[in-house]
C-alpha cells in the first residue's frame, strides 16, 4: 500500500514537471519572438510615431476579425439553409415512402381480389362474402365442393390477407 503512494507521488511530480517543461518550451519563444516582432517594428520611431504604427497594426487585426466574423456568420446561414433543406428533403422522401407503401398495398389488395374472384369461380362476382357462403353451403350439402379451388377455407384466407392490404391502402 505505501509503494503504491510513493509510485502515485512521484508520477504526480514526474507529470507536474514535464507540464512546466512544455508550457516553457512553448511559452518562452513565442513571448521573445513576439517582443522581437514588435521592437522591430517600431525601432528607431518617435513614441507617437510608434504609437501610430501600433495603433494601425490593431486596426488592421480588428478588421482581418471583423471579416473572420462576417464570413463565419455567412455560413452558418448557409449550414443553416442546408439544414432546413435536408430536413424538408427527409420529410418528402418520409412522405413518398409512405404513398409507395400505400400504392404497393393497394396493389396487393387488388391481386388479392382478383385472385379471390378467380377462386369463387361465381360470375358474376357476388362479393367476398356471399362467395364464401355459398361455398360453405355447398360444402355442408355435397359434403365437399365440386373443385379444392373453390373450398372456402381458402377463400377466408385469401379475405384476411386482402383485408389486411385494403386497411394499409386506405380503400
Amino acid at each position: 500500500m505505501v509503494f503504491c503512494e510513493e509510485l502515485l507521488l512521484n508520477c504526480m511530480k514526474a507529470k507536474s514537471l514535464l507540464i512546466g517543461v512544455l508550457i516553457g518550451a512553448v511559452a518562452l519563444p513565442t513571448i521573445s519572438l513576439g517582443g522581437t516582432f514588435v521592437s522591430s517594428l517600431v525601432a528607431g520611431k518617435t513614441p507617437s510615431e510608434a504609437v501610430e504604427i501600433l495603433a494601425t497594426q490593431i486596426d488592421n487585426l480588428f478588421g482581418r476579425v471583423g471579416i473572420v466574423e462576417t464570413r463565419q456568420a455567412e455560413q452558418e446561414e448557409i449550414i443553416s439553409g442546408l439544414r432546413a433543406t435536408t430536413t424538408q428533403q427527409e420529410q418528402t422522401i418520409s412522405e413518398l415512402e409512405d404513398k409507395l407503401a400505400k400504392e404497393e398495398a393497394c396493389r396487393e389488395a387488388d391481386r388479392l381480389l382478383i385472385e379471390i374472384k378467380e377462386t369463387c369461380g361465381i360470375m358474376p362476382f357476388p362479393g367476398i362474402d356471399e362467395c364464401i357462403h355459398y361455398r360453405e353451403e355447398e360444402l355442408r350439402d355435397y359434403d365437399r365442393p365440386a373443385d379444392w379451388r373453390y373450398h372456402p377455407d381458402k377463400l377466408k384466407s385469401l379475405k384476411s390477407q386482402y383485408s389486411i392490404f385494403n386497411n394499409q391502402c386506405g380503400l
